[in-house]
């Protein structure tokens, strides 16, 4: 008797510290691909516009997009973006990702406005867009790869 009772807190235990590989895997991706939009976008209209970026917008840069890329991986975890990536239910998937770039961005002007940081609007503008393009595209490479790893061929 005692015995199945330690067995059946064993499995509990397990099933407690039972950690899942792919969300943070999706979790870790998306961290970078974040940062990568807005570098890519500050890199972009720095190229172009020159009038509108300062010494300190590098800096500003370097030390708050990590930040932002973590308060918008806990946006993801909130709009449930990490439950089930989208395997079943695509549309529902895209409309939350949707919403939390939307408010991610909008966290993220607000911010860099209270730091004093002058960015243009094209700034932000791109590195949404980009921020969106990145993150939907991981989905659906994943989605692509598990699919057609798991995609049953019909008999001949």
């Amino acid at each position: 008797m005692s015995e199945n009772v330690n067995k059946v807190k064993e499995t509990k235990e397990k099933k407690k510290i039972k950690i899942d590989v792919k969300n943070i895997t999706f979790l870790l991706v998306d961290f970078l691909a974040i940062i990568l939009a807005y570098h890519v976008s500050l890199a972009t209209i720095y190229r172009f516009d020159r009038l509108y970026l300062t010494y300190d917008s590098d800096s500003y840069m370097v030390i708050v997009a990590p930040f932002y890329a973590l308060v918008v991986n806990i946006l993801f975890y909130i709009f449930r973006l990490y439950k089930n990536n989208g395997e079943f239910d695509r549309m529902k998937e895209t409309t939350y990702l949707l919403l939390a770039t939307f408010v991610s961005i909008v966290i993220y002007v607000v911010t860099m406005w209270i730091l004093g940081a002058e960015y243009s609007y094209a700034f932000y503008l791109m590195g949404g867009l980009l921020q969106y393009f990145f993150t939907s595209g991981i989905r659906y490479v994943y989605r692509f790869f598990f699919l057609k790893r798991n995609k049953k061929l019909p008999e001949r």
